[in-house]
């Protein structure tokens, strides 16, 4: 499952994802992340809330590493990514670091929505 939504006010997109991602899902995603980003401006912030994510195929990580290359590319200032599963943590992070970004890894939900508010007052 995908559920992706942005916050303009607070220049906010927040990608969360559970379970085994197919390949509609993936497409819907990135459909619905290149939408959201249309409303934010340079240097929004993004919580990657993989916790519940399963380990993917290649063909998935690399889907994801096109995602995650979007948002690079549109000007994404910081990402918080809540982790849970090594495995797809490895992946993700494998990702960002061939992009040449890194996100600030946390445990919970609730503290990379305090981490973004932070980076949200600083950045006003």
């Amino acid at each position: 499952m995908y559920n992706i939504e942005s916050n303009s006010p607070q220049n906010l997109l927040i990608i969360r994802v559970e379970g085994e991602l197919t390949e509609w899902q993936i497409k819907n995603g990135r459909r619905a992340i290149k939408e959201e980003i249309k409303l934010l401006k340079k240097g929004f912030t993004v919580i990657n809330d993989i916790s519940k994510m399963l380990q993917t195929t290649q063909n998935i990580a690399n889907q994801i590493r096109k995602i995650q290359l979007l948002l690079f590319n549109a000007g994404m200032g910081q990402i918080v990514r809540v982790v849970g599963n090594p495995v797809s943590k490895r992946q993700m992070v494998l990702n960002s670091d061939s992009i040449g970004y890194n996100a600030i890894e946390v445990e919970s939900f609730e503290e990379a929505m305090d981490i973004a508010t932070d980076i949200v007052k600083y950045n006003h």
